[in-house]
């Protein structure tokens, strides 16, 4: 019975876990970002971020010394693939969470 609960218990969590990283992934504006932000960003170890522009850009870091560190180093990342005169890129998800 304790082994049906916890088993429950875990999917139940898992679930939310899914659900919740899902909840903002319609920021992402392209089937290729989406695809990295899920498959690459989101197992990523802790300190990361995920910046994009309105112009499709973007860009992530993870692994890095601080919070700080990650959210430079994705504006950073997402800088490399901007065009001159193209909208600036803006973090939208830092450790897993939405930004505001």
């Amino acid at each position: 019975m304790m082994k049906k609960i916890v088993t429950k218990f875990l999917w139940v969590s898992l679930f939310l876990i899914a659900n919740v990283a899902a909840a903002g992934t319609e920021r992402i504006l392209s089937n290729d970002a989406l695809k990295g932000f899920n498959e690459e960003y989101l197992p990523a170890k802790t300190n990361k971020a995920f910046a994009q522009s309105s112009s499709g850009a973007w860009g992530w870091v993870s692994d890095l010394t601080s919070r700080k560190h990650a959210i430079l180093g994705a504006i950073a990342q997402c800088k490399q693939y901007l065009e001159k005169g193209e909208p600036a890129c803006k973090v939208i998800n830092v450790n897993g969470k939405w930004a505001k």
